[in-house]
């Protein structure tokens, strides 16, 4: 976890957000260091939060700062934010082996899964997760 927190740092120093943290955009090497990938959506902070899949990424509720952000749909803007988000996000699926609600039937159809999870991230309900410094750590990054 810390090989990924010192990337997205060095991001940062620039000024800079990914914008498309997930599992899939980090890799291992031969000597299993880590590499962060996939630097399609990387952009300064303040532009508008595109790629804004749950459970990386978190839609805003109405009365959240950045929510009336035109062209961002409700995802505000990249910044810390997003990112401490994803991190926590990944760090959960890291640590518990599945995605944020990866073990729950969360509607009766299958493909309203995702609306569901986008409404239950959107309204800050996570996953009960463990009181140690990992959980501690998860629910950190989700509450910014």
């Amino acid at each position: 976890m810390n090989g990924i927190t010192q990337a997205i740092a060095f991001l940062e120093s620039l000024n800079l957000a990914h914008g498309d943290l997930r599992p899939e955009n980090i890799l291992l090497d031969g000597n299993l260091r880590i590499k962060v990938t996939d630097f399609d959506y990387t952009a300064p902070f303040g532009t508008p939060f595109l790629v804004c899949q749950a459970p990386w990424g978190r839609e805003l509720k109405g009365n959240e700062p950045g929510y009336d952000v035109k062209e961002v749909y409700g995802a505000g803007l990249l910044g810390p934010r997003t990112e401490q988000f994803a991190l926590g996000s990944i760090y959960y699926f890291i640590n518990y082996g599945m995605e944020v609600y990866g073990d729950k039937i969360l509607t009766s159809e299958r493909r309203d899964r995702g609306i569901k999870l986008n409404e239950l991230l959107r309204d800050m309900q996570f996953p009960v997760i463990g009181c140690d410094p990992i959980g501690d750590l998860i629910s950190k990054c989700w509450h910014n």
